[in-house]
């Protein structure tokens, strides 16, 4: 898994909108939404509703958040790790 997809989806998440997520990540909103796509076709699932006023979490969507936080972390974790030594 991708930790750098995962990071987009937890900030979009938190925001409600690719939007406005998009400059805080370093894209452009076409260039986050397509990232959020890709993730959503290794999950195989649709993680956030689409509306004309942003983004919120689908079902999955808020199934897959908690385990997303959880590998962001322990990637975090691993490369703080690795840079001790």
């Amino acid at each position: 898994m991708d930790v750098a997809l995962l990071r987009a989806f937890v900030h979009v998440s938190e925001i409600g909108s690719i939007t406005e997520a998009a400059p805080m990540l370093g894209y452009s909103q076409p260039g986050l939404s397509q990232r959020i796509q890709v993730l959503e076709r290794r999950l195989g699932c649709r993680l956030f509703e689409r509306g004309p006023t942003g983004v919120r979490l689908t079902d999955r969507g808020t199934a897959v958040l908690p385990y997303a936080r959880i590998m962001i972390g322990v990637a975090d974790a691993l490369r703080a790790e690795v840079r001790r030594e």
